[in-house]
């Protein structure tokens, strides 16, 4: 009988273990005072210390209201938890999870604005474009006589065409740009325009809005000087920056 004793006092207890997924559960092996004590030891964040969490405790009055009494209110006790239970290592691991989770759901958070504002933008592009294929009902072209000096030296008479555009274009050339810059930061481009358009430079910088228009504007059957000279009168970034 004694020998028996003998080898159980031998026998070494299994090591305390806690799970990496879930730091704070208790799996068994530690005391349900123990554990609650650990959770209020997370729960005071970064700055927590020992001591900050022994305060809380010996600050509740005694007799402590039900339900209410603290896990202990020893120092030695805390100290003990903290080194047999693994107190440091299970908050490290519980600190990391919750600035992995944090991470994620801002993650998850740009994703989604992303996508919305990059739906929003293709609604907007949408709704543009359905706009730009009725320009044509809104070209004018006005002609006059006038006269002038012939290379005689004689008078002539003239006709003089002026063409323009029932709506302003400066507006539509400013929501393009808003809609190319709301795309662009949803799909992680650079918003940065050259300072300057003209020419076929308009079309390449910005892209799709005005790409159409410009397709309205050749389908319309005017003379290429006079395209040239309405995108030229009517569309250029120093418009658009006047608008800002």
């Amino acid at each position: 009988m004694s020998a028996k004793k003998s080898t159980n006092r031998g026998r070494k207890k299994p090591a305390f273990s806690w799970a990496v997924d879930r730091p704070l559960d208790d799996l068994g092996g530690e005391t349900s005072a123990s554990n609650r004590a650990l959770r209020d030891y997370a729960l005071m964040g970064p700055k927590r210390s020992l001591l900050k969490l022994l305060a809380s405790y010996q600050a509740v009055p005694k007799p402590a209201p039900k339900g209410q009494a603290p896990p202990t209110r020893r120092e030695a006790t805390l100290k003990t938890w903290s080194v047999k239970y693994q107190w440091q290592e299970r908050i490290r691991r519980f600190d990391l999870l919750e600035a992995e989770a944090e991470v994620e759901k801002w993650r998850k958070r740009r994703a989604e604005v992303r996508e919305s504002d990059w739906q929003l933008g293709e609604e907007f592009r949408r709704s543009l474009k359905a706009f730009l294929q009725q320009l044509p009902r809104f070209i004018t072209s006005t002609e006059t006589m006038t006269s002038e000096p012939g290379p005689d030296g004689a008078e002539r008479d003239v006709l003089v065409r002026v063409v323009g555009l029932n709506t302003d274009i400066r507006q539509l050339a400013t929501a393009f740009k808003a809609i190319s810059e709301l795309q662009r930061l949803a799909a992680d481009l650079p918003t940065d325009i050259t300072q300057e358009l003209s020419g076929a430079a308009l079309e390449t910088e910005l892209g799709f809005a005005i790409g159409e228009y410009l397709k309205v504007l050749l389908e319309s059957d005017l003379p290429d000087d006079e395209l040239v000279q309405m995108l030229r009168s009517y569309v250029t970034l120093g418009e658009l920056d006047d608008t800002d």
